[in-house]
């Protein structure tokens, strides 16, 4: 529940035996981990679907750049 993923990360938070890679987190993070945890939505996130683009590819108009034995020498 939110409540326990809460406590749960009060814990972690107040924990000393973190190891010495242990990083402290503006409020704003703390919040934004527990909306994921209990399966909120973020708000300013947009949902991107998973899938191709449907429509044609394009025509390239640009040129292959030349290969190293084709470059010209000083």
């Amino acid at each position: 529940t939110h409540a326990d993923t809460r406590v749960l990360l009060d814990e972690q938070l107040k924990s000393k035996d973190v190891g010495p890679a242990y990083t402290t987190y503006s409020p704003s993070f703390a919040q934004v981990v527990q909306m994921i945890a209990s399966g909120e939505e973020i708000p300013g996130i947009r949902d991107i679907p998973d899938q191709l683009n449907q429509e044609q590819p394009s025509k390239s108009t640009a040129c292959a750049p030349p290969k190293p034995w084709e470059q010209q020498q000083p």
